[in-house]
């Protein structure tokens, strides 16, 4: 009955409610949602779209070494490869690790130590082999490397250290490492493969300072290049490898000398290499000849490592002719996203339409083919509220490798400026008015509170003048 008078009354939903009206403004707002939000994705997926894969082409070089390898130093990019996890002996290579080590630990080189008897202590190959290797693993051998260091002798840790990396000599190496931790050699081990863990160099173990012969003393290609690639980042490191030739001071025990490199690629001669600045030779009867180098141009700086080769020549070969393939590659130029084709939209509070943003530039990345690299774009937004303008900056396109390094960093510039919606707009005007209403309610009672003070005091001095 109820419904029935309601209707008798015409007070039927349509002539009350603009139903038609209301469904085209619903299904109008909810059209403009759906394009906003389409647009957005849109403009994320091409970026996202553009093929950012840049498959490497490795370089073939024939070198002589068992195992090798060529690295990028600047990203650790493997180059070229061979056998480069399988484990050998390292020789004096060891020495890389015991300097890097001892830079970390030791600050002052003007230090001086005394060099302690037993650490100078030789036994042949043979006689360690007989005897199963129950002796120590720092034991010098006769015709091992030697720096000739007398027992008891005084040198400063300026000294050791040179006499260890350039005519690397083992008995340098027993000194020093004995001298830079309180358990003696023993213990600076324990801190020389924690180092080599922390970088990355899971397949190596070390037992001595100096690379001499032991069973489980091993090193891999791969390793030696990452344990390199951090020790030339060390400036003090870089300037004792870079270092041809240094006098060695007068001591208590012997008049002063000049020790020499041992790198050929440093020295005038046959294997003079301009753009190489280190690292170390190394060299032994299990080892054979091996080498890790470093060297360097405007656009690169490279590592290499050679293990197992037969003689010295044959080293120095391999890393010139690693090098060498690895300097005359020229860089190729790929355009990631075309300026003239790119928009990006931002939903932006108070906008009737959303916020347009494009390029100014092309998005162009330039790589060595032999670097593989694999690219991941996005979108940054900085924080943008109403109004924005033409030619504001709202954001950047960036390009990250995988180790989530920035390579590049292009702004994003509004297209068109911004119209203000209806709610914005009312709210502008709303906020005006409450203004307004403030302004003149503060006018008001100041005024109010001001003319009630000028009576009040008015009064009091007539009431004073009567009195």
């Amino acid at each position: 009955m109820l419904l029935n008078g309601l209707w008798d009354k015409n007070l039927n939903f349509e002539s009350r409610f603009p139903f038609d009206e209301f469904l085209f403004f619903f299904f109008s707002r909810i059209m403009k949602l759906m394009k906003c939000m389409f647009l957005q994705v849109f403009s994320i997926l091409c970026a996202f779209l553009v093929p950012l894969s840049l498959f490497s082409k490795p370089f073939k070089i024939n070198v002589h070494g068992k195992s090798a390898i060529l690295i990028n130093a600047d990203n650790n990019k493997i180059l070229f490869e061979k056998n480069p996890k399988d484990k050998r002996s390292p020789a004096s290579l060891t020495k890389i690790a015991t300097l890097l080590t001892a830079l970390e630990i030791e600050k002052d080189f003007d230090r001086v130590v005394v060099s302690p008897a037993e650490l100078l202590k030789k036994m042949s190959r043979k006689k360690k082999t007989e005897a199963g290797y129950v002796d120590p693993p720092y034991l010098l051998e006769p015709d091992a490397m030697s720096d000739g260091v007398y027992s008891n002798e005084k040198l400063s840790i300026r000294d050791l250290v040179y006499g260890m990396m350039l005519p690397s000599g083992d008995d340098s190496s027993n000194v020093l490492a004995h001298h830079l931790d309180e358990n003696g050699i023993e213990g600076f081990m324990k801190k020389v493969n924690a180092k080599l863990r922390k970088i990355g160099c899971l397949d190596s173990h070390l037992d001595n300072p100096h690379g001499l012969y032991y069973p489980g003393h091993a090193v891999t290609a791969y390793d030696l290049a990452l344990l390199a690639s951090q020790a030339i980042k060390n400036e003090e490191f870089t300037k004792i490898i870079s270092t041809i030739n240094y006098q060695r001071p007068k001591t208590n025990k012997q008049p002063g000398r000049t020790i020499w490199n041992s790198n050929k690629l440093l020295r005038r001669g046959r294997f003079f290499y301009p753009k190489a600045f280190g690292i170390k030779t190394g060299y032994h009867e299990t080892a054979g000849y091996s080498f890790v180098g470093a060297a360097k141009d405007m656009n690169r700086t490279l590592i290499c490592v050679t293990l197992g080769c037969e003689s010295y020549e044959e080293v120095f070969t391999d890393s010139i002719r690693m090098f060498d393939t690895a300097f005359i590659e020229k860089k190729l130029a790929r355009k990631l996203l075309n300026a003239q084709d790119s928009l990006y939209t931002l939903p932006v509070k108070g906008a009737k339409e959303p916020l347009k943003a494009v390029l100014k530039d092309d998005l162009i990345y330039e790589y060595f083919p032999s670097e593989e690299e694999e690219l991941s774009p996005s979108i940054v937004w900085n924080p943008v509220k109403m109004p924005f303008s033409v030619g504001e900056i709202v954001g950047a396109v960036q390009v990250k490798n995988e180790r989530g390094d920035i390579l590049l960093d292009e702004p994003l510039y509004v297209k068109e400026n911004a119209i203000p919606s209806f709610g914005h707009r009312f709210k502008a005007v709303w906020g005006t008015i409450i203004n307004v209403l403030i302004v003149s309610f503060v006018v008001f009672s100041i005024g109010f509170v001001g003319l009630w003070m000028f009576r009040f005091f008015r009064k009091l001095t007539e009431k004073i003048f009567r009195s």
